[in-house]
C-alpha cells in the first residue's frame, strides 16, 4: 500500500509524470467510448463486474489482475482474476473468466 501512496505522490508533484497519466487515462477513456455502445462503456468506465462481460472489459473496468489460477480441461480454459492482495493467499475480489467470459465472481 505504501507504494502506491508514493506513486501517487510522484504523480501529483511532478507535471511530466501526470501529464503522461492524463494521456494514458484519456486513450484509454476514448478506446472504450469508441469500441462499446454507450450502456456498456458506462459500466466499464465505471469499475462494473457482470456476467457474460468479456476479459478485455474487465481489464478495463478493474485493471490487470495482481495474480491469475490457470484451469484448463479437454473442454474449457478457466481463469481465476485475483485482484486487492492482503497476503500472500489472500485476495479481496477473485473473478472466474471461463472461455475468454466472465462466468463469476466473489469480493470479501
Amino acid at each position: 500500500m505504501h507504494e502506491l501512496f508514493f506513486i501517487i505522490y510522484l504523480i501529483a508533484t511532478t507535471p511530466i509524470l501526470l501529464a503522461i497519466v492524463v494521456v494514458v487515462v484519456a486513450v484509454i477513456l476514448v478506446a472504450v467510448i469508441d469500441k462499446y455502445n454507450p450502456e456498456t462503456a458506462q459500466k466499464i468506465l465505471g469499475g462494473q463486474i457482470w456476467q457474460g462481460m468479456t476479459a478485455e472489459q474487465l481489464s478495463y473496468a478493474v485493471g490487470k489482475p495482481e495474480a491469475v489460477d490457470k484451469i484448463v480441461t479437454k473442454r474449457t480454459s478457466k481463469e481465476v482474476w485475483k485482484y486487492f492482495q492482503q497476503t500472500a493467499t489472500r485476495f479481496n475480489l477473485r473473478v472466474t473468466v471461463q472461455d475468454g467470459v466472465v462466468v463469476g465472481w466473489q469480493m470479501k
